[in-house]
């Protein structure tokens, strides 16, 4: 994911279920980190008709980030990480 300094946008990440059955997602927050400090984190918009989770981020500096989704799927905790660069 890439970021300009400056822009305010959402990230997001479709979840799909690997063997095609139907499932709710409980709840989700996400970490955005940068050389293992977290700068932000917060709950994620959750759009459970198209199973999607969204991110609200605004990088202040350039650099490289970290961003984790944590999510909820009946008793599992899952997670899932990307990189963000964020340039001038």
């Amino acid at each position: 994911m890439n970021y300009i300094i400056g822009e305010k946008k959402y990230a997001g990440i479709r979840i799909k279920s690997v063997t095609g059955e139907p499932f709710y997602i409980k709840e989700a927050s996400f970490e955005l980190s940068r050389d293992g400090v977290v700068v932000l984190s917060d709950v994620c918009k959750i759009d459970r008709q198209k199973q999607i989770l969204y991110a609200y981020l605004a990088p202040a500096d350039p650099g490289k980030y970290q961003l984790e989704f944590t999510y909820t799927i009946g008793i599992e905790d899952i997670k899932a990480r990307f990189g963000v660069i964020v340039r001038c």
